[in-house]
């Protein structure tokens, strides 16, 4: 079922879908799906991972890419992944020095922000001398939480902010606010109550920490931000035998829920199966009914509509995400160009062409004036960009460094 009321602007959502076009193809899938006609727009073999980290997931909303925490094929450490979805191709791989998830792209800084979990309280077991050596391990007795910074082509991972009364992030319970550079999260600890923490990630500060005021049988959960609008979204849970799910708005302040619209076809759902359109305002989720049967279903969290909810025919669909580059380009413009030494870095107008100046790899993308991807490709330290016909807005990146190029046609 759907309604032609709204659509996802053909921008696309993205996820990790189980692999039954060909069970014994080795690597992931990664689907395409087309909100506003129900349809699989593409799917993607990733033969480069076997395996994927749960709540990993982020879209690159510059380069129009992909990003996930995966383990690759054949075995070895968990390596942070950037895969061009319109270009269908792995664009970096990098291993990773810790543990992340929960991670989400600021759109209007370009930058990456995730959790990572740490010992709080440890001890070391001593077990004398083996070979002369000493023997003994450490035992953890509590976890915290801190909040990272993860930079997109190494996978290097910055420490901003140590929560030590963290124990503990619900899966799939994190958004981010690219308007104010906030990060919300779900937590619950040993006392049972879930509680919304707001962090401004630029500053590395903690802005709030409330109670989720909820019944003595209910939950929240899979929270998302309506940058339009402003709030934060999520699903209200009556855990009772026939309880209802509810799509609600929860007050970053008070922690108070208000209900959006019942969701009573929702029996269950999977961490980290929601998504947000920004064009529409659109909470995009994926559930599974009575049956336990999978489906893709989208709500306008402005009107309470749900304008679409389609059967995905058995197969499940994991680690959503939203492509939501025009929007990005439509509400803070191009990226900011971040300025090195002597400004020895990425792509500069050399006699009339566009020389890449810098001492790493170049990643660039052409895009029109809606934001939708023309061309993309990698140059080496001395190449040019093929720029001869182009028109458009071309981004480019050089580790940590980005910047725009406006090309205009030449008559």
């Amino acid at each position: 079922m759907s309604t032609a009321c709204a659509s996802l602007w053909g921008q696309g959502v993205y996820g990790l879908k189980q692999n039954v076009l060909d069970p014994f193809t080795e690597g992931l899938l990664l689907g395409g799906f087309d909100m506003a006609t129900g349809e699989w727009a593409e799917y993607d073999t990733l033969g480069f991972a076997e395996a994927f980290a749960l709540g990993s997931s982020t879209f690159d909303n510059v380069a129009g890419q992909y990003v996930f925490v995966g383990a690759p094929l054949g075995g070895g450490p968990l390596e942070w992944y950037n895969y061009d979805v319109e270009g269908n191709e792995l664009s970096a791989a990098a291993p990773l020095s810790g543990n992340v998830h929960s991670v989400h792209h600021d759109m209007q800084q370009d930058r990456f922000f995730g959790l990572q979990g740490y010992p709080a309280d440890s001890i070391y077991i001593d077990l004398g001398e083996v070979d002369g050596e000493p023997f003994g391990y450490w035992e953890v007795n509590g976890w915290a939480t801190r909040l990272v910074e993860i930079e997109p082509y190494t996978a290097a991972i910055d420490p901003l902010l140590d929560m030590p009364d963290v124990e503990a992030v619900i899966v799939g319970a994190s958004c981010f606010d690219s308007d104010s550079g906030r990060y919300h999260f779900l937590s619950f600890g040993g006392t049972g109550v879930t509680r919304l923490v707001r962090l401004d990630a630029v500053s590395g500060e903690v802005q709030s920490d409330v109670e989720v005021v909820l019944g003595p049988e209910e939950g929240f959960a899979e929270i998302e931000f309506c940058i339009p609008t402003g709030q934060v979204v999520g699903l209200w849970r009556d855990l009772t035998e026939g309880g209802v799910m509810r799509l609600a708005t929860l007050d970053a302040e008070t922690g108070v829920p208000t209900e959006v619209v019942a969701l009573p076809q929702v029996w269950g759902f999977t961490p980290d199966g929601s998504v947000f359109d920004q064009n529409t305002n659109s909470y995009v989720l994926h559930y599974y009914d009575t049956d336990f049967q999978p489906h893709l279903l989208a709500v306008d969290v402005v009107t309470g509509e749900i304008w679409a909810d389609y059967d995905l025919e058995g197969s499940s669909f994991l680690e959503l995400e939203c492509n939501n580059r025009a929007f990005a380009v439509a509400r803070y413009g191009l990226p900011q160009g971040v300025l090195s030494m002597e400004g020895q870095c990425g792509l500069a107008w050399r006699r009339g062409r566009l020389v890449h100046i810098g001492l790493e790899p170049v990643e660039w993308m052409l895009m029109d004036g809606l934001g939708r991807r023309v061309d993309s490709g990698r140059l080496w330290p001395g190449e040019t960009v093929p720029s001869a016909g182009m028109a458009g807005i071309l981004l480019w990146r050089e580790g940590r460094v980005s910047g725009a190029v406006q090309l205009k046609p030449v008559d």
